[in-house]
């Protein structure tokens, strides 16, 4: 695997606050930043709709793998420098139990501690 192609939401104020904290990140694998629904992510993924609603979020590998949601933001940890090690601590079997929205909501909110830095207040929000 040598690229991740990471959908957002344009519309989405937290989306778009972390494709611009990826973009200045580190990475072992390149991150490629699409807006969901675009022209080009209908040219490249012309299938996804039928796999990933327009809530979903979704990486995509240049392998064709296709990870939604909680795996995608662990996908996307796991491509850079300095993530990487969270990302294979969250697929531990003990966090197993933690999968989907409980998981969702603690990455969202760590991802907005990163994105906004610890003295910032956090105002963003996802329609997600």
């Amino acid at each position: 695997m040598q690229k991740l192609y990471v959908l957002y939401d344009p519309k989405c104020e937290l989306c778009c606050r972390l494709k611009d904290w990826i973009l200045v990140q580190r990475a072992w694998i390149g991150l490629a930043l699409v807006q969901q629904g675009s022209e080009k992510a209908k040219r490249l993924f012309p299938e996804l709709e039928q796999i990933a609603g327009k809530d979903d979020l979704a990486v995509i590998s240049d392998e064709g793998a296709v990870y939604l949601n909680d795996r995608a933001w662990i996908m996307v940890l796991y491509a850079m420098v300095e993530y990487r090690e969270w990302a294979a601590r969250l697929t531990h079997p003990l966090l197993m139990p933690l999968r989907g929205r409980p998981l969702q909501r603690c990455l969202r909110t760590g991802m907005r501690y990163l994105v906004g830095g610890a003295r910032t207040r956090l105002r963003m929000s996802c329609a997600r």
